[in-house]
C-alpha cells in the first residue's frame, strides 16, 4: 500500500524555517517516529530571492520534486510548493505532500523518469488522516520524449559519471541551470542514461536554495546564484553550474559514455 503525508510550515522572521514541523495529515500506516526521522528532513523550502524581489506570484515559484530511496525498501516521492500566505493569510508558507511506497522493481530507467513527472500531488488538505492508496495517481497524458540538451556534451558525460559515483558513495552532485525550465528535460535525460539498478537508487530534489546534507540525496538542482564557491562544504562534492560556467576542479576527464 502507498502511504501519504502532508505538512505545512509558516515563515518565522525573514526565512522559512525547518524547525517546528507541523504534520497536518498522514495515512494510518505511518508512525510518528518514522515521520520525524525519515520524512521531516525533506520538508523544507527556501524561496528564490530573485523571484521574491520581482514579486513573482507564488504559483510561479519552482516546485521541489523530491525522490529518495530508503534501505528498508521504501521510496519517498514528494512535492513541496511555495505559498504567499499560510492558512491564516498572515505569513509566507510552504506545503509538502509525500507518498511513501515500496520501491518499484520492474521499471526501466526511462519508465522511472517518465513516471516521476506524471504523479498527481495534493496542494492542500483539510483531512486529519489521508487514505492509503493501492496505486499512485497519475496524469493521463504523454510525457514528451527526451530532447537534446543545450549544454556541453563532455560536461553532461561528466555529470552522469559523477552521479554513478555519488550513488555508490557519499558525495553529492549540485547542478545549477540558466533556466529552471531545463530541470525537467535534464532529469529525464539523466534517467535515460542511467542503468536501471542505479536509477532505482538515485535520490534527488529539483529545487533548493541551500546545500542539503540529507542522507540518500545524491542530486540537488540549485537556485541560480545560490552557490558560495568558497564554501568548504562543497569542496568534496561535485558542482555543475551551467549558469555561471563554474565546474568543480575534481571532475573526471576523458570519459566516453
Amino acid at each position: 500500500m502507498i502511504q501519504q503525508h502532508c505538512y505545512t510550515k509558516a515563515r518565522c522572521g525573514l526565512f522559512l524555517q525547518s524547525e517546528g514541523y507541523d504534520t497536518v495529515a498522514c495515512s494510518p500506516g505511518l508512525m510518528e517516529p518514522f515521520i520525524k526521522a525519515r520524512l521531516h528532513p525533506f520538508c523544507r523550502y527556501q524561496p528564490s530571492r530573485t523571484l521574491q524581489v520581482l514579486r513573482v506570484p507564488a504559483e510561479e515559484f519552482p516546485r521541489a520534486l523530491t525522490l529518495v530511496h530508503f534501505p528498508e525498501g521504501l521510496m519517498l516521492l514528494g512535492q513541496t510548493i511555495y505559498r504567499e500566505s499560510d492558512f491564516s493569510g498572515q505569513q509566507s508558507a510552504f506545503f509538502t505532500h509525500h507518498y511513501v511506497m515500496p520501491k518499484p522493481e520492474r521499471l526501466s530507467s526511462i519508465e522511472m523518469g517518465i513516471m516521476l513527472y506524471k504523479v498527481l500531488f495534493l496542494t492542500e488538505t483539510e483531512w486529519d488522516h489521508l487514505p492509503e492508496l493501492e496505486d499512485l495517481p497519475l496524469y493521463d497524458a504523454e510525457v514528451e520524449s527526451v530532447a537534446p540538451l543545450p549544454f556541453d556534451r563532455e560536461r553532461l558525460q561528466q555529470l552522469i559519471y559523477t552521479l554513478l559515483e555519488a550513488v555508490a558513495g557519499t558525495k553529492k552532485v549540485y547542478v545549477t541551470l540558466p533556466d529552471m525550465a531545463w530541470v525537467k528535460p535534464m532529469l529525464l535525460w539523466i534517467y535515460s542514461q542511467l542503468p536501471s539498478d542505479i536509477s532505482l537508487l538515485l535520490g534527488f530534489t529539483t529545487y533548493s536554495r541551500e546545500l542539503m546534507n540529507e542522507k540518500y540525496l545524491h542530486l540537488v538542482f540549485m537556485d541560480k546564484g545560490s552557490f558560495h564557491l568558497e564554501d568548504p562544504a562543497i569542496a568534496g562534492d561535485y558542482v555543475f553550474d551551467f549558469d555561471s560556467g563554474f565546474f568543480s576542479s575534481n571532475l573526471p576527464e576523458g570519459l566516453n559514455i
